[in-house]
């Protein structure tokens, strides 16, 4: 009896080893390496999600950059026409205007030879005007010359027009806009001239 009660006891004690040692030891201690593998994934979520943010950020301000670009390239289109609207009607009134004076220099030469040959007679002091009149129309001639030359404005325009550089592509226009309202001005003036000439010269007969 008592060798089975000690049987027993023992085979109880050796059941119960495992369950002891167990309990001595850490229930959680494989948790510390899952627990830390957690917390890196969490800081490398962090980096994705600052690096995401980053790469979000830097999208919107070249967003931000084309959209203004595209932005200062209408405006300059549209300053580009507005200014190529001006330069047209200059020069369709330089145009018309160079025209009108070309028949009326006709006229005039016509009459100066009436005068050589005497067919047209002039009083001294009318003959002296006339000559005065005939040399300041030489004088707005050239000018008139001098103002023409446009290219050199026309070329710059181009090459910052080329090169991107609105701001002054549109003020090298502006000179050129300013080269060509001083040649039509320098054409009226011109013109004047002439048709005080005209009227000194056809009031004889």
């Amino acid at each position: 009896m008592k060798t089975r009660k000690i049987a027993a006891l023992i085979l109880s004690a050796v059941l119960l080893i495992p369950t002891a040692a167990y309990a001595k030891g850490n229930p959680n201690k494989g948790e510390p390496k899952a627990t830390n593998a957690v917390v890196q994934q969490k800081k490398e979520d962090k980096k994705e999600v600052k690096k995401e943010s980053k790469g979000t950020e830097q999208k919107e301000k070249n967003a931000e950059k084309r959209d203004e670009k595209k932005e200062q390239i209408a405006e300059f289109k549209n300053q580009m026409r507005e200014k190529h609207e001006v330069m047209k009607k200059i020069k369709e009134e330089t145009r018309e205007l160079k025209k009108e004076i070309q028949e009326k220099k006709t006229r005039l030469k016509k009459a100066i030879e009436e005068i050589k040959e005497g067919d047209k007679v002039l009083t001294e002091d009318a003959l002296k005007d006339l000559l005065s009149k005939v040399e300041s129309f030489k004088a707005k001639s050239e000018k008139v010359k001098e103002a023409s030359e446009v290219n050199k404005e026309v070329e710059e325009t181009q090459q910052k027009v080329n090169k991107k550089d609105f701001n002054n592509a549109i003020s090298s226009l502006d000179k050129v806009i300013a080269k060509l309202q001083e040649r039509l001005d320098a054409l009226k003036a011109l013109n004047t001239e002439i048709d005080e000439a005209l009227k000194l010269v056809e009031a004889y007969k």
